[in-house]
């Protein structure tokens, strides 16, 4: 699998000097076969500047995790324990610092599953997962597709789709209460 694309100022692949700002990386290790997918998440696990991989699709749904080194580029299936969330596609991770990433939604894999309206924490140095318990009626509608944008901690979750129906909501996820 490749990382990252390849942007040149003029095309000129030869003038490694006009490469700009990005570049392409093999990834390896003994799962990077298995990562060609698409409707996955990811996002970095900070403080490190490792990436945090999940769901997705290559020829089934999956609900794998792997974790992507960025300073080896070498990825590693990541087997966590806990409350592990079903497969999903198009769900959203999003950075909550001290080695944490919040998942919320996604579609279901398959028909006859459920959408899941909760939120899940991961903590990637002990590979738990935790299911936020958060008071009734205050989950947005179950969605995919959507987008987040992180400041300090809170995560604006804006807008995706459910059965067809495009939502233009906003909502609004104050992290420093879980």
């Amino acid at each position: 699998m490749s990382l990252f694309s390849k942007f040149t100022k003029n095309n000129n692949t030869a003038d490694k000097s006009a490469t700009c700002p990005w570049s392409q990386r093999k990834l390896t290790g003994s799962q990077s076969h298995v990562l060609p997918r698409h409707g996955h998440a990811t996002t970095v696990s900070l403080p490190t500047d490792n990436l945090v991989l999940f769901g997705g699709t290559h020829n089934k749904s999956k609900k794998d995790l792997f974790l992507i080194d960025t300073n080896n580029m070498s990825s590693h299936p990541i087997n966590a324990t806990g409350d592990v969330p079903a497969s999903r596609m198009y769900p959203i991770l999003a950075p909550l610092g001290n080695n944490c990433v919040l998942l919320y939604g996604g579609q279901p894999s398959s028909a006859d599953e459920k959408w899941d309206p909760n939120f899940y924490t991961l903590n990637v140095g002990t590979r738990q997962w935790s299911r936020i318990q958060m008071p009734e009626g205050r989950l947005p509608v179950e969605r995919s597709g959507h987008s987040v944008a992180v400041s300090g901690n809170l995560l604006y979750i804006w807008g995706g789709q459910r059965a067809g129906r495009y939502l233009d909501d906003l909502f609004i996820f104050d992290a420093s209460t879980c």
